[in-house]
């Protein structure tokens, strides 16, 4: 569990980023919380990420997306009930507020303006796959690999590990590329004191260099 200082302010910061109607749902939902290396997969609840480290994985086992504090899993859930075929790892112990659809199904029941924020909030997650789905066609391996770290780097400000708990193999996954490539380009970041590889993951060592390198 993170400490209670860090958990009002993931929870504040998560809460503050949904929709006014999303706010009131989860303002007395209750906490959950994941271990490392389980999954959330085919659950009859809806998750806020608090903190913690997790990415969204296909159905051919490969990673599509890093979870943000703030994000909502199983949101298409509360339109449909058929079974997503979403699948969430944990790579550290994670921390959630949990509402059960029942719950939430009854919310937008009692308010017909909650389906417009709920569209936005699923038309906004499939906004982002198809961004980064086109950035891995369109944008250099360098500027996604930096981005990536960027991002990554953003959500150790909710937990408590030292190191952002991503390897370097997970790193290729989520770009879709050689294993030459992402070796040569994380060894440049590495040669430069950016970052640092430390057991299963690694720790930014100059954030603000790491910035200029995308100016």
């Amino acid at each position: 569990m993170i400490e209670e200082k860090l958990f009002d302010d993931a929870k504040k910061s998560a809460l503050n980023s949904l929709p006014v109607l999303f706010q009131n749902s989860f303002a007395n939902a209750e906490l959950f919380e994941l271990n490392a290396q389980n999954n959330l997969q085919n659950t009859e609840n809806i998750y806020l990420l608090l903190s913690g480290f997790l990415y969204q994985e296909d159905s051919h086992n490969n990673c599509v997306r890093f979870i943000q504090n703030g994000d909502i899993l199983f949101t298409e859930k509360i339109l449909s009930p058929s079974i997503s075929t979403n699948n969430f790892i944990a790579l550290s112990d994670c921390v959630f507020l949990q509402i059960s659809l029942e719950k939430i199904r009854l919310d937008v029941q009692s308010n017909p303006l909650y389906h417009l924020d709920i569209l936005n909030i699923v038309t906004k997650s499939l906004q982002i796959m198809d961004e980064l789905s086109a950035n891995k066609i369109t944008l250099p391996l360098k500027y996604q690999l930096i981005k990536c770290i960027q991002l990554l780097n953003k959500q150790l400000a909710y937990h408590n590990y030292p190191i952002i708990p991503v390897g370097k193999n997970l790193i290729q996954n989520y770009l879709s590329c050689s294993t030459s490539n992402i070796s040569k380009l994380l060894s440049e970041l590495e040669n430069q004191k950016i970052i640092q590889f430390v057991g299963k993951g690694f720790c930014i060592k100059n954030s603000k260099f790491l910035d200029k390198l995308l100016a």
